[in-house]
């Protein structure tokens, strides 16, 4: 054997001028160099307990959280402290400045209020029946009051709205809400995660496997369903 063939068969078999991406490391497996997910992550963030992720799954800790984004080869990041939760702001915990907000598919999320809002003309329609000049200034409001706004429809707010008189942005659907008579523009979930431990009761007595397939019954249906 060559020595340049003897060079190329010894780096083969070890870690040497191996370069791993960002998270992980080479480490050899059954004899052969491997990249494994190994990202850094202090101690400290461990102690921060139970966390949520962006991805909406529940996760021991931020360390589980980043290994499990570079196992899956997609961006998670850390949504808020705490278990996961649908429909609620109730006991997440925000790190700095941040609020919880619920967006338009009633999912909560840490976000900084801003005081500032550009005029764009693009009203839209508040889950209170109020007129807002842009989402930014939706956003704002529902920061400063402390109230959950999530936007219903682009334009102003109609009387007797319907999903026959709004019109929703590209890749959003209407749902009529019984509850409040009013129309909600919102993402469906195109596919949903069976969780056996998130059993959740919905109103129209639909019993769900979780919040997203509560979702997908209401696109389905044409209805919002609510969980309970």
């Amino acid at each position: 054997m060559s020595e340049v063939g003897f060079e190329m068969l010894f780096l083969a078999d070890s870690c040497t001028h191996v370069k791993c991406p960002s998270g992980k490391v080479c480490r050899l497996r059954k004899g052969k160099p491997k990249c494994i997910c190994r990202p850094k992550c202090p101690k400290k963030k461990r102690k921060l307990g139970v966390v949520c992720g962006s991805d909406g799954n529940t996760y021991k800790n931020v360390c589980k959280l980043l290994k499990v984004s570079c196992r899956k080869n997609r961006k998670v990041e850390l949504a808020y402290l705490g278990s996961c939760q649908h429909n609620s702001c109730h006991n997440i915990i925000c790190s700095g400045k941040k609020t919880c907000l619920l967006d338009q598919n009633y999912q909560p999320h840490c976000v900084h209020c801003t005081n500032k809002c550009s005029v764009t003309g693009k009203f839209v329609c508040g889950s209170n029946n109020i007129t807002y000049s842009s989402r930014c200034a939706l956003r704002k409001a529902a920061c400063f009051n402390g109230v959950a706004i999530t936007e219903s429809y682009r334009g102003h707010c109609k009387v007797n709205a319907s999903c026959e008189t709004i019109r929703c942005n590209k890749g959003r659907s209407c749902l009529m809400n019984l509850e409040t008579g009013r129309p909600l523009c919102t993402r469906c979930p195109p596919t949903c995660p069976l969780v056996k431990t998130d059993f959740q009761c919905a109103s129209r007595n639909l019993t769900n496997f979780s919040w997203c397939q509560m979702m997908k019954e209401s696109c389905r249906t044409g209805i919002l369903g609510e969980l309970k």
